[in-house]
């Protein structure tokens, strides 16, 4: 028997809010393909610090976690139109803060390159002019963000990269140096075996806190005026024009990191999967 029109639009009604409510209850972390360890490993498998420490935030936020696999590219479009509501790990930048806002993650992060073993040092602008540097599509640019900008090198665009593709073009002399987090770039050379790379740790003394970039579109992101907010000064990470509205899912999602952050508990994960 069918129902009349008028019963399944008040059936509709009774239920949108009952579908909002379990859509609200989910939060969507997107990552690349490539695998970034120890942080998460290569997909399908999501295991690695960052499932620890996001599910664990989702829990104590009242959220399930749920973890998207796709390449980097249409991770970034998937961002700018809401399809997801957080990269993991994002180093802010002013076209990045577009469709992103970002927030403390509660984890530390630092700078390594690895070269050719013919490059003895790589801690100054002199030492970069020349170089052919290989750049991640989709990655922020590293030696700008590290004070090493006006060097002239060339940048050689790779698709889809991963560390150890990373490792085996420099072996290949594709380029000359690649610049990326510590630990992760760490954990990979040590992985390869590669006794013909050089791992530079003096490229930086710079250590900040990481990031996480939630989409401006994801419906679990509420945000009001922030009245700190200096429009005479650059947007940066700690100088946005919003900020996160108490109570609302993702406000929710960056107190439990901090409470984690204060609690030892990213420590603990942190000791167990970086060794620090």
């Amino acid at each position: 028997m069918r129902l009349p029109t008028r019963i399944l639009l008040l059936i509709s009604m009774m239920l949108s809010p009952l579908v909002l409510q379990a859509a609200e209850s989910v939060v969507t972390m997107a990552y690349r393909t490539t695998e970034k360890q120890p942080f998460i490993a290569k997909a399908p498998d999501n295991s690695g610090l960052f499932e620890d420490m996001y599910q664990e935030a989702a829990r104590r936020a009242g959220l399930t976690l749920r973890i998207v696999r796709m390449p980097k590219v249409r991770v970034i479009n998937a961002l700018k139109e809401g399809e997801v509501d957080f990269y993991p790990q994002f180093t802010f930048s002013a076209k990045r803060s577009a469709y992103s806002f970002f927030a403390p993650n509660g984890l530390r992060v630092a700078y390594y390159a690895i070269s050719t073993p013919e490059i003895e040092r790589l801690a100054s602008v002199a030492d970069f002019d020349g170089l052919t540097l290989l750049h991640g599509l989709g990655n922020p640019d590293y030696l700008t963000k590290l004070g090493f900008g006006a060097a002239r090198v060339t940048h050689l665009e790779v698709a889809e990269m991963d560390l150890q593709k990373a490792i085996h073009m420099l072996q290949k002399r594709r380029a000359d140096a690649y610049i990326y987090e510590a630990e992760p770039l760490a954990y990979a050379l040590l992985q390869s075996g590669a006794s013909d790379i050089r791992l530079h740790k003096e490229l930086s003394d710079q250590v900040e806190w990481a990031t996480l970039g939630i989409s401006r579109r994801s419906v679990l992101l509420a945000l009001e005026p922030n009245p700190d907010f200096n429009p005479d000064a650059p947007i940066s990470r700690s100088n946005q024009a919003e900020r996160l509205v108490p109570g609302s899912p993702m406000a929710r999602m960056v107190a439990a990191l901090d409470s984690m952050k204060q609690d030892g508990t990213l420590a603990a994960l942190s000791e167990r999967y970086l060794g620090r």
